[in-house]
Order: C-alpha cells, then structure tokens, then sequence
C-alpha cells in the first residue's frame, strides 16, 4: 500500500503519520494496480485508469470534476464504487487508527501472523486486507 497525493503538505503529514507515501507526479503508469481510492475530485481521472490493472477496482470519496471515458472503464473491466469520505487528514487518521473501511474490497481478511503462510499458497489473484489481532 502506498498513498499517492499531490500536494507537498499531504506528503508530509502522511509521512509524519507512518505512511508510506509518493507524490503524484513521480508514479509511473504501469497498469498494475488492483484498488484506487481516490479522495481528491480534482484529480485527473481519465489518466489516472493508466495505473490499474484490468478488472481493478476504483473508489471515488468525491464526484471527479473531469468525468472518466466510460470505454476505458469497460475496456478494463474496472469496477467503480462511491465513497462517502471525509476531508483527506480524516481519511489520514481512519487509515492509521485502522478504522478505514474496506467493505466489499477485501475478499478475506488474514492476521499478520497468516500472511507468511497465506503468501507461499499457490492462488488466483486475491484482494486481501491485513491486520493485527489482539
């Protein structure tokens, strides 16, 4: 996982918090992401499709103020999914606290002492979400 953003001030609160970040304009668009969350409307969203993989899965927390080419979404077999987020530090804090919610994202959940197992498993492509018990 890596936060992607924009703006140097998100880079760096990010950064404060822990979270591995990149700003926007240093990605490569290699089509080999499964899940986009998108938390900015102004954000360029025709070009940032580039960097899913095909049948990956866009959330938008704002409606995009460039609308997205309905064939590159078909094309890709993207799925895309509305959010109800907050301002991007709320989101920030959610993701740190872990309270983020994934629902309807993750098609199981592993403990972080699973996931060594769970890795060496010949599987089809999963979207997993991994935690810490307590």
């Amino acid at each position: 996982f890596r936060l992607l953003c924009q703006r140097e001030s998100t880079l760096q609160e990010a950064e404060r918090r822990g979270i591995r970040t990149r700003l926007l304009s240093e990605v490569g668009q290699h089509g080999d992401q499964d899940l986009l969350v998108l938390l900015d409307g102004a954000l360029d969203v025709p070009n940032l499709l580039q960097l899913l993989r095909p049948r990956g899965r866009l959330v938008l927390a704002r409606p995009p103020r460039i609308s997205a080419d309905f064939s590159s979404l078909f094309r890709q077999q993207l799925t895309v999914l509305p959010s109800a987020a907050s301002p991007v530090r709320s989101g920030l804090d959610a993701l740190v606290k872990g309270t983020l919610r994934a629902d309807g994202l993750a098609e199981r959940v592993l403990a972080l002492d699973e996931v060594g197992q769970w890795w060496q498993q010949p599987r089809a492509r999963t979207l997993v979400r991994i935690g810490a018990t307590r």
